[in-house]
């Protein structure tokens, strides 16, 4: 399963730092809390926050889209967290409800959020997913950097690729920028086999190119956070 194994290795990055006193006191990895960090490192005497990806398969955000029957248009869901704000936010600055609405807009009324649970039946899962087909909205590099500076999230490791920062470096750390090209892809997500009606309506942040490799892997060595590169 893709998210045990992006929360185990979550747990393997966490443990290594906290292994060589990296880790500030009394934090631990966000698991499946949206609102805080994955894991935290220290650097010069401060604390950074870090964001974990398994791969570049990953999701890095998602939304949830809903339907207004008496509005006639689609819209944006989703729970009142501030994770979930913090995607809506980037969501409506790159254009997601025109996109929606072009893409799905004359498909009709959905019958998930329309229909009873009780009502549902299995014709209605397939005309869903007939007409709400996946599609795809490219966006800059910069919408994600801003998504996660709301979190005051600066760096991200990913498996395979290593240590980057995003919208800025506050640590100066002597690593790349993660500037890949990205989209947003709309679609309908199953929940479980039960209830019928147990999917929604998302959206998924998601990479499309491979960055350059950076030169600090932290799935590698996470000594080098103890190095002071402002010196060299």
């Amino acid at each position: 399963m893709a998210g045990q194994a992006g929360f185990l290795y979550e747990t393997k990055i966490h443990k290594a730092l906290k292994k060589q006193d990296l880790v500030p006191s009394g934090f631990t990895p966000a698991g499946s809390d949206a609102n805080a960090p994955d894991a935290m490192f220290i650097y010069g005497g401060k604390d950074n926050k870090l964001e974990i990806k398994l791969d570049l398969k990953a999701d890095y955000g998602q939304g949830t889209l809903s339907y207004d029957p008496k509005k006639k248009k689609w819209g944006l869901g989703g729970a009142k967290t501030a994770a979930a704000e913090e995607m809506r936010g980037l969501l409506s600055a790159v254009g997601i409800e025109k996109f929606v609405n072009t893409q799905w807009g004359k498909k009709g009324v959905p019958n998930k959020g329309n229909i009873p649970s009780k009502s549902f039946t299995k014709d209605m899962v397939t005309s869903d997913y007939a007409r709400f087909k996946d599609a795809f909205l490219p966006i800059n590099s910069s919408a994600l950097w801003d998504y996660y500076a709301t979190k005051k999230t600066y760096y991200i490791q990913i498996g395979g690729y290593g240590l980057y920062y995003m919208k800025s470096n506050p640590a100066n750390l002597p690593i790349p920028q993660f500037n890949p090209k990205l989209r947003i892809r709309i679609r309908v997500k199953r929940g479980g086999s039960n209830p019928m009606d147990n999917y929604r309506f998302t959206t998924a942040l998601q990479v499309t190119t491979k960055p350059p490799k950076s030169s600090y892997d932290l799935d590698k060595d996470v000594l080098f956070l103890k190095a002071d590169f402002a010196t060299k």
